[in-house]
Order: C-alpha cells, then structure tokens, then sequence
C-alpha cells in the first residue's frame, strides 16, 4: 500500500509526470532537427514486390480495446521498413510504396498523431501514407451516419473505373483494372492527379464496422488474451466472416453448374486468395498463456473446419507502445538512435526511459512482424 501525505517533506514528495503535451512537443523539436535514418536500422523483415492491383486490408473487431489501432499501426511500420529495405528496389523517393490509411474513428487517434511532421521524421522516403478520414466537428452534434461515413470515405477512395475514360488515358490507367485504388489531389494547375494505392488499411473502430468496404485481400482481426470478451468477439468476427464468404462462394459455384463439393468450395476459395488472421496481444501472465493459447487454437480449428479455411493466429509479444505512442516516437527507430534520443532528454524530470527498449531490440518483436509481412504481403 502506498500512502500519499498531505504535507511530505522532499524525500517523500511523488516526482511528476511529464504530461502527454510536453512529451510530444519536446520529441517533435528533437525530431524535426535528428528526423529518423533507417539506413541504420538492422531490423529485415524480407521483400515484397509492388503489387500489381491494392492489397485491401481490414484491421477489425467490434469491441473497443481490442488492439485494432495497434494492429494498424504494426502494418504500416512494418511497411515502412520492408519499403526502406535494401532487399527492395521496387520502392524510392520518387516512386514510394503508397498506403492508404482508412478510417472512420471518431477519436481521430491515428489521425492526430500521424502528422506531415511525424511522417517527415519517423518514416522513411520510400512509403507515402495517405489518410482516407472522415471528417468531424468538434462536439458530438458533428457525428455522422454512416451514409455520410460512407460517402466521405468513397469520395476520397476512387476506383479505376470510376476515373473518366480522358484522366484514365491522360494518367495512363487501365480501365480494366479490378481492385485498384486511387486517391485524386488537385494538382498545381488545379487539375485532378492520381496516385495508385499499392495497400490499403482500414481501420475498422468499434460502431463503424458497417462501412461499405471492399473485399479484403488480408483480414487482421485483433483481440487480447487477457480479456475473454474481446478474444470472444474476435472469433465471432472471424465465423461470420468466413460464413459469409462460405456461402457467397458455395452461390457461385451452383450458378456455374458444379455441386459444390468440399475439393471445389477448397480450390475456389484458394484461388481468391483472401487471408484471414487472428492477431492475439499477449498481456497475460505465464501460467494462463498456454490454457488460453490452447483454448483460442481449439475454437479456431472448429470454425476452420465448418468453413474449410485456413486461418493464421500470430501472437504479438507484450511490447511497450503506448510509450512510444506518448512520446509520438517509430518504436521501429534504430537502438544507435533510441539510445541518443533517451540521453538527450536524461535530465528532463518526470521522463524515465533508461530500461526501455526499441523493437529493434526486442528479438520477438522482429520475429512478430516478420510473420506478419509474411501475411500481408505474400
């Protein structure tokens, strides 16, 4: 127990907490004069080649709290180094690896703390993030439904075949082209300019899983192993997902003439090649990871079985990034760097970073998001 005393002499007086504000302004100054250098950074996580059509990707579960905006975030960190990679030409400044970042998230969380500046210093020159937001107000009067969600979102998203057959010849744009996004910028002569998103993520917050997405190419559906409700909505998630996907397919194939049978529904579904995974946060202690891990693995295969798919479950190691978050810092920083930045701000009270560690430093972590590109990107 701890008790707080109204009147402590100095050696019993509790040392304050660098507020939230003060920590993002001290690293942006900080930042904007030592912006982050990935070429020092000794995190691989393999290539990927510039997909030919968007990659879409769904981050989902209907309950708050469930890890959605992490798991968004580990994408688009994890893009950030496979673009930056050496082991990728595919991607450079004037031709960067362009991700589209949906969301409809009345907090604004990504928003707000992926600023111009933010993406100048803590991103590298190879990956171009665009926000496909929707728009509030600043009081609750301002919330929309999600006809307006909606439309806002697809008036920032364009697919091919809603650009004007004079811009597609104009851009040099297939018409044919199926599953592929653009985001439209009015250019310096006021003209429309498009730019092909080669991913994009939506973030899909609890009250706008509703939002008219398209079909998703990757489905990451988060949870947490600590709370039963968030891991109990992550897997009715995944059953309707691949309940309706079942049924949609199984349509298909009796409108064409075949029966339907299991190798058929398995060949058809193979050939669509849309991924589904579970990402499970470990916040748990040690003697309930393996009942909890077993039971999850259990109530996957289950479903797997009903709905003959596939299903990936990756663990995401405890890491600390709600640290990172405060500070509005990549955790995917090099340690040479993490380690200067963490000296540099020392003697600021209240900001205690000495035992915290970069990914870079985490084995587990990299492990993690090598799986994970492995998914999204294979």
């Amino acid at each position: 127990m701890a008790k707080i005393l109204a009147k402590p002499n100095d050696n019993q007086k509790v040392k304050p907490v660098v507020d939230a504000i003060q920590q993002r302004y001290l690293t942006n100054e900080y930042f904007i004069k030592n912006p982050i250098d990935f070429s020092k950074s000794k995190i691989e996580l393999g290539s990927i080649k510039r997909p030919e059509s968007t990659i879409t990707i769904h981050v989902c579960n209907p309950k708050g709290g469930s890890s959605k905006t992490t798991g968004n975030e580990l994408v688009t960190y994890s893009l950030n180094l496979i673009a930056y990679s050496s082991q990728n030409t595919d991607f450079t400044f004037d031709n960067p690896l362009n991700v589209g970042i949906v969301t409809a998230d009345r907090n604004e969380g990504l928003v707000r703390r992926y600023t111009d500046s933010y993406l100048q210093n803590h991103f590298s020159s190879s990956i171009k993030n665009h926000f496909i937001g929707v728009e509030y107000g600043d009081d609750e009067s301002s919330d929309k439904s999600m006809y307006q969600i909606n439309t806002d979102v697809r008036d920032k998203l364009v697919p091919a075949s809603k650009i004007s057959p004079q811009l597609r010849k104009k851009h040099g744009i297939d018409s044919e082209s199926e599953n592929t996004y653009f985001i439209e910028k009015k250019g310096n002569d006021n003209e429309e300019e498009y730019t092909k998103l080669d991913f994009s993520i939506w973030d899909l917050a609890a009250g706008t899983n509703e939002l008219e997405t398209d079909k998703a190419d990757r489905v990451l559906i988060t949870c947490k192993m600590a709370e039963s409700e968030s891991i109990d909505n992550a897997l009715i998630t995944l059953k309707q997902k691949l309940k309706r996907q079942h049924e949609e397919v199984l349509a298909m194939l009796k409108e064409q003439g075949f029966a339907g049978t299991d190798e058929q529904i398995i060949a058809y579904k193979a050939a669509q090649k849309t991924v589904h995974t579970v990402l499970i946060s470990n916040n748990t202690n040690k003697q309930s990871y393996i009942s909890i891990m077993n039971d999850v693995k259990y109530r996957i295969q289950s479903i797997c079985s009903e709905y003959l798919e596939d299903v990936n479950l990756i663990e995401v190691p405890y890491f600390p990034l709600d640290t990172f978050r405060k500070l509005n810092i990549n955790p995917t920083i090099p340690t040479e760097q993490w380690n200067a930045y963490k000296r540099t701000v020392r003697g600021v009270e209240g900001l205690y970073l000495n035992n915290v560690k970069c990914i870079e430093e985490r084995p587990e972590m990299i492990d993690f998001m090598k799986e994970l590109v492995e998914v999204i990107g294979g």
